[in-house]
Formats: structure tokens, C-alpha cells, sequence
């Protein structure tokens, strides 16, 4: 081993690969520090600028884990109980609740269908019409209603899926009277 001279207090010391006697040399031998105040026990502390403390100490830390706040789930309203840090960005008791936040049930537009459609009906190998099989297939509404029923769709590949629909709007136009779209 080799004995060392500490860079800071000039003692000597036997450590391989070391500048400074102790981890009390090594703090002391940085030029900058920041005045901080512990967010547990309000007590001023210093810490090094690239290190953005909070606590002055591993107690005080770990303390701080123990005082939850009360919040109220925004999807079922049941209470629950978060970090202090943590109480404004969680509004769900759940991931569950989370999830179920963006929910719309019927209310839900076309592509939000047509979305939950392909996430639940799983997608077959051919044609729901002629039987052609092939990997580009589209996701029918079968009433034109657009309800949420995953019974109301068919997979159809992308000839017959715009012959069905043209099939549905001609239906649609004599039940109406004439096309309004035609001047």
C-alpha cells in the first residue's frame, strides 16, 4: 500500500486510489455549496450543486414517507391516502379507476370505436363476405347505427367494405326520399 497525503487537511493516510483522508475532508474541499432547509424538520442544511436535496437526512427522508395526504378519487370517489409530493398528480385511488377515467361507454365517436372494435374482436384471416383471404381488413358497422356492440361489426376486406357501405347509403337514400347531397 501506499501512504497518501489528504488534499485537504494534509494528513497522511494509507488508502489506494484516494485524494482525501475521510468523506469530512472530501466535503469540505468543495468550493460551492447550497443553503437548503429540510422539508421535514425545517432545519437549514448544505448539499453540492448537482445534487437538489430535500431532507437533511435519511431519518427525515424516511419520515417524510410516513406523512400521507387524504385525497378523493375523481372516478369512484372513495378516499385514499398519497406522499406529499405525490398529492396533486394522483387523482385515482387505482390504476383501475385511472383507466377507467377516459371511459365514454355509448357516448364514444367513430374512431373510438372503431378502435375499441379491433382492441376486442379478434381479427379473422379472410373476408367476412367473400372470403378472400388477406392481412388488410376493416372493421364494418353492420346497422350504421354505431352502437357499442361488437356483434354490430364485421371484418371485410377493403373492396367489399366500400361496396357494403355504398350498399348502406343507398338504402339510407330511399328511405329518406332522394339523395341531399345532389343538387
Amino acid at each position: 500500500m501506499i501512504e497518501r497525503i489528504c488534499q485537504q487537511c494534509g494528513t497522511s493516510y494509507i488508502k489506494r486510489g484516494r485524494k482525501f483522508c475521510s468523506l469530512g475532508c472530501y466535503w469540505e474541499s468543495i468550493p460551492i455549496k447550497i443553503k437548503n432547509i429540510c422539508q421535514q424538520c425545517g432545519k437549514e442544511f448544505y448539499t453540492i450543486p448537482c445534487r437538489t436535496k430535500r431532507y437533511c437526512s435519511i431519518q427525515c427522508n424516511g419520515k417524510s414517507q410516513r406523512n400521507k395526504i387524504k385525497n378523493i378519487c375523481q372516478q369512484c370517489g372513495k378516499e385514499f391516502y398519497t406522499k406529499p409530493s405525490e398529492s396533486k398528480r394522483n387523482k385515482f385511488c387505482s390504476r383501475e379507476c385511472k383507466d377507467n377515467s377516459q371511459w365514454k361507454g355509448d357516448a364514444v365517436g367513430y374512431s373510438g370505436l372503431h378502435l375499441w372494435v379491433r382492441k376486442t374482436k379478434p381479427k379473422p384471416n379472410a373476408c367476412g363476405i367473400c372470403g378472400k383471404i388477406t392481412t388488410k381488413l376493416e372493421a364494418a358497422n353492420i346497422s350504421g347505427e354505431y352502437k357499442r356492440d361488437i356483434n354490430d361489426f364485421i371484418y371485410l376486406c377493403v373492396p367489399c367494405h366500400r361496396k357494403f357501405d355504398k350498399q348502406k347509403w343507398d338504402t339510407l337514400q330511399t328511405k329518406i326520399g332522394g339523395n341531399k347531397w345532389q343538387r
